[in-house]
């Protein structure tokens, strides 16, 4: 991320003090709950495109029209989110077992 630039004082702050493998989220039908350690939030979305293991999906906050849509990957017990803002690097999620 330093390479690109782009990134806030407090995002790299954030990023540099063990900030990465504590995101847990948790996906029902229709809504995406996202727990840290400082607390959780929750959120609607719904896949508008499948192609294979690729999947299109709208996440919304409160307004359905507000959409924001996300690419994400497919692999096996993992998926990725890409990209991710501008910040020049995926996410990558695995199942908890």
């Amino acid at each position: 991320m330093e390479k690109y630039g782009g990134v806030t004082e407090k995002q790299r702050q954030l990023f540099m003090n063990n900030f990465f493998g504590k995101l847990v989220a948790e996906y029902s039908c229709t809504e995406v709950t996202l727990h840290s350690e400082g607390g959780a939030s929750t959120g609607k979305y719904k896949i508008v495109r499948q192609d294979g293991n690729v999947l299109e999906v709208q996440f919304y906050d409160e307004v359905p029209d507000d959409g924001i849509t996300k690419t994400i990957i497919l692999y096996g017990d993992c998926y990725q989110v890409v990209p991710l803002l501008n910040l020049h690097f995926n996410e990558v999620f695995c199942r908890v077992k």
